[in-house]
């Protein structure tokens, strides 16, 4: 029997409010360091049943662990815990602890257990470089597989984030604003690559890959080894429109090839003349046409303004047909023989 100091009485069951306990045989309020009062029992005992949780600041068997401080439900001793034990993490949902199972929390959607906490938490903690795992649901220091740890969000990612700009360094397997030497920021992977995908070109100046080389400094796109270059390489010219190394200056731009500095020219060098089947700067007209010094062009038929005679011997147009012609004014030709009337021919 238990002493009842409300009645004065001894009684074989403790009133409600008040618990058996045994050391002393009494009826106590509030029980002994070590036990916890049962409910349904009216008892002070060293735990709780199941699905009861003891509570070490009320030393109540309770259903649910106090908020203010908080604690957390051990499912496993059946304890209130102001931090979970190693390998479990405080579910703010459930406000209990969830074990790890196999390597990977059991924490609920979108919550990520946090090992400097024991908590459960939606950020993982920036201060100690720790990123959401979303394949152990846990906050790791590397990230699992091919995931990338993204500093914006503190998240593992399959594929970093564009805004803000961030690309994969596939040897520390982070995300970064810029990418390290010798590699390049791919904005269609956001990836750090060692070679820009095709149409792309290497922008040594950004570490970048673009579509379109810069103009400061002054670069042009090389099919070759896809990257921008300064200087076309032998065969290729540099493309002002497009920006582009091309083996033939475009039509609708009206440009030539001009091989001495691989530039495409609106107007050929001196000493060379603007070839339209070729679209080249050549040293030589051919085919039936002339170079014209006047507008460096290959043509076939020379101005009249100056006037001026396509000489068959030079492949040009002169002001003076060579020794063994004569300048014809009709066709701006020059001539073994001048025309005459119908049927006569005049020296």
């Amino acid at each position: 029997m238990y002493a009842d100091n409300a009645t004065r009485t001894c009684v074989y069951h403790c009133t409600e409010g008040t618990f058996a306990e045994d050391d002393n045989r009494t009826c106590v309020t509030t029980c002994p360091p070590g036990t916890f009062a049962r409910n349904a029992t009216r008892l002070c005992a060293g735990g709780c049943p199941e699905n009861s949780f003891a509570d070490p600041l009320s030393r109540i068997c309770v259903a649910e662990c106090p908020i203010d401080p908080i604690h957390y439900g051990d499912p496993l001793f059946w304890t209130c815990l102001p931090v979970c034990a190693d390998d479990s993490y405080g579910n703010p949902l459930s406000q209990q602890c969830v074990y790890d199972s196999d390597g990977h929390s059991n924490c609920p959607e979108d919550y990520f257990g946090d090992p400097t906490s024991q908590l459960c938490v939606q950020v993982c903690p920036m201060a100690e470089d720790l990123y959401a795992d979303p394949v152990t649901r846990k906050c790791e220091i590397e990230c699992s597989g091919d995931l990338v740890a993204d500093n914006s969000t503190m998240r593992c990612v399959e594929t970093c984030p564009t805004y803000p700009s961030y690309y994969a360094d596939l040897d520390t397997m982070r995300c970064q604003p810029y990418c390290p030497n010798a590699t390049f920021a791919d904005d269609l992977s956001r990836q750090c690559v060692d070679d820009c995908p095709n149409d792309t070109y290497a922008d040594n100046s950004t570490f970048r890959c673009v579509e379109t080389c810069p103009q400061e400094p002054l670069t042009f796109g090389e099919a070759v080894n896809w990257e921008c270059v300064e200087e076309c390489p032998p065969d290729f010219y540099s493309d002002n429109s497009t920006m582009k190394c091309v083996d033939r200056c475009p039509e609708e731009d009206n440009t030539f090839g001009f091989s001495g500095d691989h530039t495409c020219v609106k107007v050929c060098p001196d000493g060379t003349y603007a070839d339209e089947d070729s679209r080249q700067c050549v040293s030589g007209c051919d085919g039936g046409l002339f170079g014209d010094n006047i507008s460096n062009t290959c043509v076939a038929e020379c101005p009249k303004y100056p006037p001026l005679y396509a000489d068959p011997l030079e492949d040009m147009c002169v002001g003076i047909c060579s020794s063994v012609y004569y300048a014809y004014d009709g066709n701006r030709t020059c001539l073994e023989e001048c025309p005459g009337e119908p049927g006569e021919l005049y020296r």
